[in-house]
């Protein structure tokens, strides 16, 4: 879906929630409906002005290139941090059913830059480099939360 008609899709929702807070006869109601309008209105503000965003639903199952030029995995997750609501890195799954086990492995947010033409991720790192970091099987119980205390200066590119 292109910006402009991501755009107009929104401001077509605002307008509906507009004209549905009209015929609503309960103050509480009408409010709502306000308030979401104003949400749709704001959704298209950001989505005409800023492309440069993009929902996490587009960036998980993205494809990571490493620096061979080799794919090295997708995307599957975003860990975010807390307070200040930024990309801390994201969980690149690899391997599958032809490559043997599936792993996950944390890559840095910073490290991995957007090519347009490939629709894809690219970094500075190769696979194998990957492997040598903390990885974790699928099927065991891992939590991807904290990494900070277990590996403080693990990525240092």
């Amino acid at each position: 879906m292109t910006i402009a008609i991501r755009v107009a899709e929104y401001k077509r929702h605002a307008q509906e929630c507009r004209e549905q807070a009209k015929r609503m006869q309960e103050p509480e109601e009408r409010d709502t409906l306000e308030r979401l309008a104003q949400i749709w209105e704001k959704l298209a503000d950001v989505s005409e002005h800023h492309p440069e965003l993009v929902p996490s639903d587009r960036v998980e199952a993205a494809v990571v290139y490493g620096c061979d030029g080799q794919k090295i995995g997708t995307i599957e997750r975003l860990m975010l941090e807390k307070l200040s609501g930024t990309v801390a890195y994201a969980v690149v799954k690899c391997g599958g059913v032809l490559q043997g086990h599936i792993h996950h492995y944390p890559l840095p947010w910073n490290s991995l830059k957007y090519n347009a033409t490939r629709k894809a991720y690219e970094t500075d790192v190769s696979l194998e480099q990957l492997r040598s970091g903390p990885s974790e099987l699928d099927g065991q119980a891992f939590d991807w939360g904290d990494r900070s205390p277990i590996y403080p200066q693990y990525w240092t590119l």
